[in-house]
């Protein structure tokens, strides 16, 4: 049931509200933190997110990612509990 991994619009530490950000970020052609534009090389896959619109209606998934730089700065200060 798709309702038990209903996660609000930013679950990830520091990851932009989805409903704020530009199309290119919100489909993961572009880092979700800096815009940069990504390739399958440097792209890192921050995992199916769902969210519900405020105005309700079913949940929506989304699809993060972020540069390899951006991942490894924000993951580090995750793990240090700095974030």
């Amino acid at each position: 049931m798709i309702e038990s991994q209903y996660l609000p619009a930013s679950t990830l530490d520091g990851v932009p509200d989805v409903e704020a950000l530009p199309a290119n970020r919100r489909r993961g052609r572009d880092c979700v933190y800096c815009a940069s534009q990504l390739t399958e090389e440097t792209a890192v896959d921050l995992g199916e997110q769902h969210y519900r619109p405020p105005w309700g209606g079913p949940l929506i998934a989304w699809w993060p990612r972020s540069c390899t730089t951006c991942h490894e700065t924000r993951g580090v200060k995750r793990a240090r509990g700095r974030w």
